[in-house]
């Protein structure tokens, strides 16, 4: 168990790369492709093109689509929780 606890404590202290970050980001979009109006997915497809960890404005705004839509299972997420609110 110890050893566990150690892998986790490794892989939440890593920093993300643009890959995680997409591949994060994608899996969370899905709750919204088929929701969100024209204007989300213009500025979701902006965002995710200009992704960087140094520069991440998508995790804030599907914190904002999370809690527009009251997504119950993105609210209780990790993910969406440490997101910083940049809107």
């Amino acid at each position: 168990m110890a050893e566990f606890e150690r892998l986790l404590e490794n892989a939440v202290g890593q920093t993300p790369t643009v890959k995680t970050l997409t591949n994060a980001y994608q899996h969370v979009w899905g709750y919204f492709k088929k929701i969100a109006t024209t204007s989300e997915k213009q500025t979701y497809l902006q965002l995710l093109q200009e992704l960087s960890p140094q520069k991440d404005d998508l995790g804030p705004f599907l914190k904002h689509l999370t809690e527009k839509y009251q997504v119950s299972y993105l609210l209780n997420s990790r993910l969406i929780q440490e997101c910083k609110e940049k809107l």
